[in-house]
């Protein structure tokens, strides 16, 4: 797992579960203080979760960083993040988010088999208010959806498949998977004449900014790495409280080549830290784009005007994983 240089972890400790959760602050406020450590007397190893939470006024579902502890078994990482989501868990209570789950729902069941995770819950599951009915599926389907043995997911109740969502019959497909999309945006697409594709933009909530992934109608080009980076550079309408990133301007992409299962971007002179060195900043939302928010599953290739380069940060940046970078490292 790549640790992010100068920050400390921030450590809790669940009641009952003994779950250690850390939550670091990082965002693109230059301003905000980083984390301290607090120590415990019962650490233990951690791996790093994207727990989907819901915003307070409940229009975003944003991927927040948070530790749970180290396992083998998926069951148990599962468990931990589907905690998280709880209410009154450090990630829901955290300023500026809710609840996913509120704090009577219990998991009765885990299951996993042929790539899709079933997850049965008690009936207070079907408690929510009606406003937050597709940010819940979309939390879910998003957070259970970050580990590579599952494909899609399926709901239960108290042992029965739900066939609809409870409070405002949203209607369920046989399975579950991040084609739903997350944070919808239609704009003046054609949806007739369009495909899906999900980017990031940026969202100040709690006087944090915040990288939020929006699913959004766009016209095909040629391929769908075209399809994707043209995706990337659209404006959004101001009304929705997101903007383009920050970092979208130092990505000048002067050509890319896709091999099998590859891809090699020629960037300009503007993505570089220092010479043959790429900013971090650039690997990471070009990975985040490619491979979890549109499931390309490319390995990636940098150079500057053909130059080959370095990435800040990642050593071995062609064998990193997709799910060892942190988004949005929040303090609690």
């Amino acid at each position: 797992m790549k640790k992010i240089l100068s920050k400390k972890n921030l450590v809790f400790i669940f009641p009952f579960l003994a779950l250690v959760i850390t939550i670091i602050a990082v965002s693109t406020n230059k301003d905000l203080v980083k984390p301290q450590t607090i120590e415990t007397t019962n650490e233990m190893e951690v791996s790093y979760k994207r727990v989907y939470t819901i915003s307070e006024d409940n229009s975003l579902v944003v991927p927040l960083t948070a530790t749970c502890p180290s396992s083998s078994n998926i069951a148990e990482d599962m468990l931990c993040v589907l905690n998280l989501l709880k209410e009154d868990s450090p990630v829901t209570s955290s300023a500026g988010f809710t609840y996913t789950l509120n704090k009577n729902v219990k998991i009765n069941a885990i299951e996993i088999d042929q790539n899709v995770a079933s997850i049965d819950f008690s009936s207070e599951f079907n408690d929510y208010p009606v406003a937050k009915e597709r940010k819940i599926l979309e939390s879910l389907v998003w957070s259970l959806s970050q580990f590579d043995q599952v494909d899609g997911l399926i709901i239960k109740v108290n042992g029965l498949v739900l066939e609809k969502m409870p409070q405002n019959n949203t209607p369920l497909p046989p399975l579950l998977t991040k084609a739903i999309g997350i944070n919808h945006y239609l704009g003046d697409s054609d949806v007739y004449n369009t495909t899906s594709i999900t980017v990031f933009y940026e969202s100040e909530i709690n006087n944090l900014s915040y990288l939020v992934p929006v699913t959004r109608r766009i016209e095909k080009k040629e391929n769908e790495v075209a399809t994707i980076l043209d995706a990337m550079y659209m404006d959004i309408d101001f009304y929705t409280g997101l903007k383009e990133i920050s970092s979208i301007e130092l990505i000048e992409i002067n050509d890319y080549l896709v091999e099998e299962n590859s891809i090699t971007f020629d960037l300009s002179d503007k993505s570089l830290l220092e010479e043959l060195c790429l900013k971090e900043e650039i690997y990471e939302i070009l990975m985040l784009t490619f491979n979890e928010l549109n499931s390309c599953d490319l390995e990636m290739n940098f150079t500057v005007y053909e130059e080959p380069v370095f990435v800040n940060g990642y050593p071995n940046y062609t064998d990193e994983k997709v799910s060892n970078i942190l988004i949005n490292d929040v303090e609690l």
